[in-house]
């Protein structure tokens, strides 16, 4: 659910029915652009607003069990099972 203070206006939906296949989400990032989860073959990135799909990224290592946006959106940093951290930048448009 994103609650839009400024309007009053509460958009919610259900993360099942806007996903393609199984995904678990693992963190929103700061401004709430978007929702980063964890699938079976890697990671996706969403628009948090709608749940449509923005990117993904295929990961043939250990799973990821963390992650984080920066500030501006535009670095995503995720962890995995034992620990080791990678940084990609987010590319919205060519």
């Amino acid at each position: 659910m994103v609650w839009h203070l400024d309007p009053g206006r509460v958009n919610s939906y259900n993360l099942d029915a806007v996903r393609q296949y199984e995904r678990w989400p693992l963190c929103l990032s700061p401004e709430v652009r978007y929702l980063v989860c964890r699938t079976k073959d890697g990671l996706d990135v969403s628009d948090a607003e709608t749940g449509k799909s923005r990117g993904e990224l295929a990961w043939r290592g250990l799973a990821i069990t963390a992650a984080v946006v920066n500030h501006e959106g535009m670095w995503l940093a995720v962890g995995d099972y034992v620990g080791k951290t990678f940084l990609f930048e987010i590319i919205t448009s060519l």
